[in-house]
This record gives structure tokens, C-alpha cells and sequence, in this order.
């Protein structure tokens, strides 16, 4: 995608978000929508990629994620969107007055198609429903989270 057109997704993105206070919800029948969005630089994670033993990337990470990442000809590009996808899970999670749960507890991985899921391995999320989106450019980022109570 042309860093062009990433940016002016990523600017529309963040307006929609600033409407409603980096996060908007709906009322929709009885369930209860929240959207949380986080976007990062990839260069951020280059360095965790070279050290061995990272305790920030255990900390952040599942040994499956971890896994799937350093799979990759490029890991940083994936550690860096699974991290904005779980700092968008959080952010909609806070929207509602969860409880928030460890960054490790936060897994997402993809299914058979290549679409990732989140799940939550912590007692007291089974009544959530989480869809997200994760893209990025050359430098960027973005995670898109949508959670259903």
C-alpha cells in the first residue's frame, strides 16, 4: 500500500476516533460496542528482535505469538502489530470499565484463512466478543479492535 494512501486511512482513522474521546460506542439491540485503535512504529521493535532472552517481549507476548512472529522474514513488522492490536483491545476494554488484562494474556493469532482472533486466556471474559484488524506500511502499524459485551 502507498504510504500515501496508509496515512489518509490512518488520519480519517484518528478523527473518527477523536469524536468520541479516542474511542466511540454504540448501542446496538442489547449489546454493547466499544472500538479502541493504536497505532506504532515498527522501528520500535527492530531492537527486541536482535536481543536474545527479551523479558519485554515475554512480558508483552505468548509463546504461539512469539512463535508466529519469528516465523516471519520480518518479525518486528509482526510483534509491532499484534502489539497495536492488543493496545487496541485495551483501550476498548477500558471504554467499558473491564478489567484489563495482562498484555501476555492477550492473544492474537490467526485463524486457518490468515485472519487473526483475539482471545483472552484470564477468567471473566467468556460474555466478550473481540474483531480486529491489524495492517501496516513500511513504517507503520495500525490495530483496530472492536469488543461486544
Amino acid at each position: 500500500m502507498d504510504n500515501r494512501y496508509f496515512i489518509l486511512i490512518l488520519i480519517l482513522v484518528g478523527i473518527i476516533t477523536m469524536m468520541g474521546s479516542l474511542f466511540f460506542s454504540l448501542i446496538v439491540g442489547f449489546f454493547l460496542v466499544k472500538v479502541g485503535v493504536d497505532i506504532e512504529n515498527i522501528d520500535r521493535f527492530k531492537i527486541h528482535v536482535r536481543m536474545e532472552n527479551n523479558s519485554f517481549l515475554s512480558k508483552i507476548f505468548t509463546v504461539k505469538e512469539l512463535e508466529y512472529c519469528y516465523s516471519k522474514s520480518n518479525p518486528a513488522v509482526h510483534l509491532a502489530a499484534r502489539y497495536s492490536g492488543k493496545e487496541a483491545v485495551i483501550k476498548a476494554l477500558t471504554s467499558i470499565d473491564a478489567l484489563i488484562p495482562e498484555y501476555n494474556h492477550i492473544e492474537i493469532l490467526n485463524n486457518g484463512r490468515g485472519v487473526p482472533v483475539v482471545s483472552i486466556n484470564e477468567e471473566g471474559f467468556d460474555n466478550y466478543k473481540f474483531n480486529i484488524s491489524l495492517s501496516h506500511c513500511d513504517d507503520k502499524v495500525v490495530g483496530f479492535a472492536v469488543v461486544e459485551k
